[in-house]
């Protein structure tokens, strides 16, 4: 099974989409800030795709995808969702980003382009 970090400081949202990603058939970890998802992810075996709120208490999901990228040196997959910025074309080319609110097969259709799943029976 492949996991998924989902990273959003709202409680509701957190689980909405763990529970939506494991009807999927993804596993799914979860974290309701920026220091929560660090330990997360060291800790833990790694993950296929993390969803992360924009902002967040201690920072925002750039600074989260920063430390992956250079600290980390991971290119775990990366979507970062918001509200109330938008990255639409103008983003760089090594996250994924969604709009909210944002319909269930949208996002279904980004996490499988990012697993690369996309067409294949689940």
């Amino acid at each position: 099974m492949e996991r998924i970090l989902i990273i959003d400081d709202n409680d509701g949202m957190r689980e909405l989409l763990s529970q939506l990603l494991r009807e999927w058939s993804y596993t799914t970890a979860t974290a309701g800030n920026l220091e929560e998802a660090r330990n997360l992810i060291l800790s833990e075996a790694p993950f296929k795709v993390i969803i992360c709120d924009y902002e967040l208490p201690d920072g925002n999901g750039l600074q989260l995808l920063s430390w992956l990228r250079w600290e980390r040196q991971s290119q775990t997959r990366f979507l970062l969702v918001s509200g109330s910025a938008n990255f639409g074309q103008t983003r760089p080319s090594d996250f994924s980003f969604l709009a909210k609110p944002f319909q269930m097969d949208e996002l279904r259709c980004v996490i499988e382009d990012l697993i690369g799943t996309k067409g294949e029976a689940r």
